[in-house]
């Protein structure tokens, strides 16, 4: 998987070398690159969702808000002005106890499934909203659902989303979900869906609460203690 990625490095850089070089003046020519650099990408996903698989993977837990860490996740996902976003979780608020870049990628992931439940097959944006919501449940964790209006998951694939490999997209290998269970799991956590076919998908997402206990309480700022979990 190294030598792979380390191949489309210099593919990226060919194509990056080649777009300075040729006049982009030409739409089809612009168009073949854009879809090259796509592709790159593409493939640079795929490896990096086999590694992530294959990884023996550890948490890194420390206490932070899980609002701030999707507003970055709202901030890195290409959003299409037909979909409306609202988010209902308070800036700074819903502190968790949990790996923050494993957290960041279940969250990326399942916005960047939704915006694509959302878009037409010809990669147009259709009209939609996702909504981003956060509460706690009777025991202090920390739940957090991301519903979409796309098209939904049909009721024979609503068992199968999470198993490693199954996809029900034409693009993909099938791991997204997959890895984001697992990283849930991995926090004392879980990563369950609900969905109708043919009107959306909400994916709810359960965290350890991180203001219960000492030093804990104290929002992630880059300085608090790490603790490494199996």
């Amino acid at each position: 998987a190294h030598e792979l990625r380390n191949s489309l490095g210099v593919l990226t850089n060919a194509v990056a070398y080649l777009e300075l070089a040729i006049p982009m003046d030409d739409q089809t020519i612009k168009k073949n690159f854009n879809h090259m650099k796509e592709n790159v990408a593409r493939a640079n996903k795929v490896i990096s969702d086999l590694l992530d698989f294959a990884r023996d993977t550890r948490a890194a837990k420390s206490v932070f808000s899980i609002s701030a860490v999707m507003d970055g996740a709202l901030k890195d996902q290409k959003i299409p002005g037909g979909i409306k976003v609202e988010k209902r979780c308070p800036e700074g608020s819903y502190p968790v106890f949990a790996d923050r870049d494993q957290v960041y990628h279940i969250i990326f992931n399942l916005l960047k499934n939704a915006v694509e439940a959302m878009t037409a097959p010809d990669g147009k944006s259709e009209e939609g909203k996702l909504i981003l919501n956060c509460r706690r449940d009777n025991e202090g964790k920390v739940i957090l659902s991301i519903s979409d209006t796309g098209i939904g998951i049909p009721p024979e694939d609503k068992e199968k989303i999470f198993e490693p490999l199954f996809t029900g997209k034409s693009s993909g290998i099938g791991l997204g979900l997959s890895i984001s269970q697992r990283y849930a799991e991995l926090n004392g956590g879980s990563l369950k869906v609900d969905s109708e076919a043919g009107v959306g998908s909400t994916f709810i997402l359960t965290l350890p609460g991180g203001d219960n206990t000492g030093e804990r309480t104290q929002i992630h700022t880059g300085e608090s203690t790490q603790i490494h979990t199996d």
